[in-house]
């Protein structure tokens, strides 16, 4: 039997939690003036950001080509109940869709929360699950609340996130590199966020391995400067020396373990980066292959790596972390 089905319309803008105990720019407000937009920037790829003195921010996505649209037509199934071909098209582009936004407020808020002076809980990483619906545009914009959602309780003269903060963060957020994909490095950022939420919330095994999956992804860029630069910074101090060095500037078989040996030796890694580097790879290992349960030393470990290594990226000293706590 046919179905009709009704259209969808475009992916609404949204908003998201971005601190729970800070308060934005302004310390202290009634309930009234929350909903309010207190300072607005330009993100990358042409997300407009609206900062409200609660902690939520709404991303408007309509004047961005890569986050917008989503539409799907009023169609008839097939006699299996199924859609059409052009229209299941159209379905995945709008879970595409939903993921690239998600990824892209994950990469904001690790940026945001490496820009924080201080350090405070974590929200949950976005999903297609936990985001706010909004209506409006400019300055004004309302928050379509589902029945069962609820905006948490109004925090005033709590931490305070300052102008110059918010402004850090956008900067972190638009800062681009010719070696770096725009793709590759919100990919980047959005998992490291998911990394320190997870090692913020004690799953360890899961912020080792997306810290090791974020460190060895920054390498790859790190590797492809090196090779461009055509191998002419060789460091002559490095600890690797002799036969060992001779072969490292001669072989073309590059596991990650021998570009960081590589990299150390171009100066790019210190003689202590490529030691924990290397130890990372070692507990990494162990989880992947033997099942060795992480700890928080091991997620800490790794998570730190990957923040360096990222650093190195990004060519600016990024420093995300959560604020770990046990529940009772």
């Amino acid at each position: 039997m046919r179905l009709e089905m009704g259209a969808k319309p475009p992916l609404e803008n949204f908003a998201f939690l971005a601190t729970i105990y800070d308060t934005i720019i302004e310390r202290d407000f009634s309930e009234a003036d929350r909903d309010k937009i207190i300072f607005s920037a330009e993100g990358s790829e042409g997300v407009r950001l609206h900062f409200r003195p609660d902690g939520i921010v709404v991303f408007d996505f309509s004047a961005s080509p890569p986050y917008s649209g989503g539409m799907i037509p009023a169609h008839w199934t097939t006699d299996g109940g199924a859609a059409p071909p052009d229209i299941e098209v159209l379905h995945k582009k709008r879970l595409d869709l939903m993921y690239l936004r998600g990824r892209y407020v994950n990469a904001f808020l690790a940026c945001f929360n490496s820009a924080k002076r201080g350090i405070s809980t974590l929200t949950p990483p976005a999903s297609p699950q936990n985001y706010i619906k909004v209506e409006g545009g400019n300055d004004s914009w309302d928050l379509k609340l589902e029945s069962y959602e609820c905006l948490p309780p109004l925090v005033t003269g709590a931490l305070h996130i300052s102008r110059e903060e918010i402004c850090d963060a956008v900067r972190l957020l638009n800062t681009h590199d010719p070696d770096v994909a725009e793709v590759t490095r919100l990919d980047i950022l959005s998992l490291l966020y998911v990394a320190a939420y997870n090692v913020e919330n004690h799953d360890h095994d899961s912020g080792l391995a997306l810290s090791s999956v974020v460190t060895e992804r920054c390498q790859n860029v790190l590797w492809k400067r090196f090779v461009t630069s055509g191998y002419k910074q060789i460091n002559a101090q490095a600890v690797i020396m002799g036969k060992r060095k001779d072969i490292l500037l001669s072989s073309r078989d590059f596991t990650a373990s021998i570009k960081s040996q590589i990299l150390n030796l171009a100066g790019v890694y210190t003689d202590d980066t490529l030691r924990r580097i290397d130890e990372v790879r070692r507990i990494r290992n162990d989880f992947m292959h033997n099942l060795e349960r992480a700890y928080s030393r091991e997620s800490a470990a790794a998570f730190s790596v990957a923040n360096e290594v990222l650093s190195l990226v990004l060519k600016t000293r990024f420093m995300l972390s959560g604020s770990p706590a046990w529940k009772g």
